[in-house]
């Protein structure tokens, strides 16, 4: 229970939860009700908003995780079939950093296939 003042007539020291106001007759708790009713909806409907937002934004990273990954694969299997040097790819991966260690594994998975194609 608080003392406010009357949205109508402007009456100070009114109680939120009188169900009328004294001077004008105003149905104050029922308009307290309504705005604390229609506030509890504004909150949920941007909570629930939030919750999209986050999932829209999970959903666009993992895209851009996995289509950097493909270009990291396609651009390693390239330079595999144009030019066959475990050197090269040791160079390319220091390179490029952490996304290097990808052109590592491709190269040292190329580079034992070719060498027992080599041995057969």
């Amino acid at each position: 229970m608080a003392l406010t003042q009357c949205p109508e007539c402007g009456r100070e020291n009114v109680s939120d939860s009188a169900e009328k106001c004294p001077d004008c007759g105003f149905g104050i708790k029922a308009y307290f009700e309504k705005l604390d009713y229609e506030r509890s909806l504004l909150k949920a409907e941007e909570e629930s908003n939030k919750s999209r937002i986050e999932k829209l934004d999970a959903e666009r990273q993992l895209l851009l995780y996995g289509i950097m990954f493909l270009g990291i694969a396609l651009l390693t299997f390239i330079i595999v079939l144009i030019l066959p040097s475990i050197k090269l790819f040791l160079v390319l991966g220091l390179i490029l950093g952490p996304t290097g260690l990808i052109c590592l594994l491709f190269s040292l998975i190329f580079w034992l296939i070719e060498r027992k194609k080599k041995v057969k």
